[in-house]
């Protein structure tokens, strides 16, 4: 670890994906350190608030 300090999501997303985990293996790839199906889940919910509408600007329904 860094030690560096995460102020948005995209960064804390971003320091996860560039570290490797205490088995020196990519964290993603790690069975011990990889996120389960259900922690994915939890954090869909907790940080989908955060995500940016899609621009729709110009697009009307028919």
């Amino acid at each position: 670890m860094t030690g560096r300090l995460c102020r948005t999501a995209d960064e804390a997303f971003e320091a996860g994906w560039t570290e490797l985990c205490t088995h020196d293996a990519d964290p993603g790839e790690c069975p011990e350190c990889g996120l389960t199906d259900a922690e994915i889940s939890r954090f869909v919910v907790l940080l989908g608030g955060l995500a940016e509408p899609a621009n729709t600007t110009g697009r009307h329904a028919a």
